[in-house]
C-alpha cells in the first residue's frame, strides 16, 4: 500500500480548496483552533464537510479535535434511525468519541408559536451547551454556494437592502442562548464551503463513497426556499444570470466592508472611539462624514451599536440606520434601535454619544442564590450578562430590574449616577 512505502497521498483538488478556505478563515492558518465542532445533519453538505475537515486535518497534521453534533427533531418516523446512521458513519472516521447527539423537545409548543423559531432557539441553546462543556468556540456548518444564491433570491423578493443581499457570511457569531440561566458562551459560526457548489459536493461524495441522508421534504415546494431551489434547478440560464448579478453584489459589498474597516481603524488609531459600560462615544471629523457615503457610515455604526442595543429586531433594522445618517450633521437628539442618540456639532467635528433608552416597561427577574454558591451567567434585558455570588451560609433572594423613567427620583438621591 501507499502507507507501507511512506507515500503521502495527494489531496483531491476539492480538499486542497477546502484547506485553503479554512486557512484563510483562520488568519492564513496561524490561529486554527484545537477544537472545532460541526453541525452534522447527515445530509450531503454536512457529511462532505465532516469528511473534508477530517481528511485535511490528518493529511496536514493540523491537530484539530473534531466534534460532531447532531440533533433529532423527532418530526419524522425515520429521524432516530438517521441519528444511528450518522453515528455509524462517524465511527468509520474514528470520530465517535466526540460525537454528540441530542433530541429536541417540542412538548410545550403552543398553537400560536412559530415552530421554526422555537426549533431554531432550541438548536442554538443545544449547540451552545455542548460547545461550552467542551470549550469549543468554533462551529462549522455546511452552507454552500447554492444556499447563498437561494438566500440572495429570497432577499430580493423581500426587498432587502444592498448589505442584506450579501447573503450568508463566511464568519459570524451564533445567536446568544435565549432561555434564562443559560451559560455565557461566545460561539463563532464558520462556513468554509460557501465557494463550493452543490454539484461539486455531490461529485466528491460519489468519488469518495460518502453516504448521506436524503431529506425528501427538500424537494417539496412547501417553503419559499424550496420553491426558489426548484425554480433555479429547472431554469439553468436564469441561474447563470442570477449568479452574475450576485457576484457583482459581493464585489460591491466587499468594497464597502473594506472601506468601513479603514474608517474604523482610523477612528481607533486616533482614539476617537470610546467604549464604556454606560455607552459609546464617537468623535467624527466632518471630513470623514463628507468623504464617505451614507452606506459606509451606516454599516460602521450598525456594527458598533450592536453590543449596546436591546432591540430584539436589531438585525432587521439596518435600513433605519441608513435613513438616519443625513441627520447626523443637523439634529441634536433622537431615539433609534432603543438607543438615545446625542449629537454635538462643532466647526470641524461631530460627536455622537449613544446610550440605552430607559423604558417605561421594565425587565425584571427574581433570582435565588443557594448558600455558598453562585448563579450561572445569564442574559438580562437582551443586553447585560450577570452572575451573582452568595458567600454567606444563607439562601439569598434578589430582584433584578431595569431602570425606568419612574426611577428618576431614586437616581437623583444618589447624585444622578447610573
Amino acid at each position: 500500500s501507499e502507507q507501507d512505502f511512506g507515500i503521502k497521498r495527494m489531496l483531491h483538488h476539492l480538499e486542497l480548496r477546502f484547506l485553503q478556505s479554512i486557512r484563510h478563515l483562520f488568519n492564513n492558518g496561524q490561529t486554527i483552533p484545537a477544537r472545532i465542532a460541526i453541525s452534522l445533519s447527515g445530509g450531503l453538505d454536512s457529511m462532505c464537510l465532516t469528511h473534508l475537515l477530517h481528511k485535511v486535518n490528518q493529511h496536514e497534521n493540523l491537530g484539530i479535535q473534531i466534534h460532531t453534533i447532531s440533533m433529532d427533531h423527532g418530526l419524522r418516523d425515520e429521524s432516530s434511525e438517521e441519528i444511528n446512521f450518522i453515528g455509524e458513519e462517524i465511527k468509520k472516521l474514528g470520530l465517535y468519541e466526540t460525537f454528540h447527539n441530542s433530541k429536541l423537545n417540542f412538548a410545550e409548543l403552543k398553537p400560536e408559536d412559530s415552530f421554526e423559531e422555537v426549533a431554531r432557539v432550541q438548536r442554538y441553546n443545544t449547540l451552545h451547551s455542548i460547545c461550552q462543556n467542551f470549550e469549543i468556540h468554533h462551529l462549522m456548518t455546511g452552507h454552500h454556494f447554492d444556499d447563498n444564491l437561494e438566500t440572495f433570491v429570497l432577499r430580493l423578493f423581500g426587498n432587502s437592502g444592498i448589505m442584506g443581499l450579501r447573503g450568508i457570511q463566511r464568519k459570524s457569531i451564533a445567536p446568544s442562548p435565549q432561555s434564562p440561566n443559560e451559560s455565557m458562551h461566545r460561539l463563532n459560526l464558520i462556513r468554509p464551503l460557501l465557494d463550493f457548489t452543490k454539484m461539486e459536493l455531490y461529485t466528491y461524495a460519489k468519488e469518495n463513497n460518502i453516504k448521506w441522508v436524503e431529506d425528501h421534504t427538500n424537494g417539496l415546494e412547501i417553503t419559499k426556499r424550496n420553491t426558489v431551489r426548484s425554480y433555479l434547478r429547472q431554469n439553468p440560464s436564469k441561474q447563470l444570470e442570477l449568479v452574475e448579478v450576485y457576484n457583482q453584489v459581493l464585489e460591491f459589498t466587499d468594497m464597502i466592508e473594506h472601506r468601513v474597516d479603514q474608517v474604523y481603524q482610523t477612528l481607533r488609531n486616533d482614539q476617537k472611539i470610546d467604549f464604556s459600560a454606560r455607552g459609546l462615544r464617537i468623535q467624527f471629523d466632518n471630513k470623514i462624514l463628507d468623504e464617505n457615503s451614507n452606506l459606509v457610515i451606516a454599516v460602521l455604526l450598525f456594527k458598533l451599536f450592536y453590543p449596546y442595543s436591546p432591540s430584539s429586531n436589531y438585525h432587521y433594522s439596518f435600513h433605519k440606520v441608513l435613513k438616519t445618517i443625513p441627520a447626523l450633521k443637523s439634529q441634536k437628539q433622537f431615539t433609534l434601535l432603543q438607543l438615545k442618540w446625542n449629537l454635538v456639532h462643532n466647526e470641524n467635528t461631530t460627536v455622537l454619544t449613544i446610550r440605552k433608552q430607559n423604558t417605561p416597561t421594565p425587565s425584571s427577574q427574581n433570582i435565588m442564590i443557594p448558600p455558598l454558591s453562585h448563579t450561572k451567567w445569564f442574559l438580562f434585558d437582551n443586553i447585560y450578562w450577570f452572575q451573582f455570588i452568595n458567600p454567606s451560609s444563607r439562601e439569598q433572594h434578589l430582584l433584578l430590574k431595569s431602570i425606568t423613567i419612574a426611577d428618576k427620583p431614586a437616581r437623583a438621591k444618589i447624585g444622578g449616577k447610573s
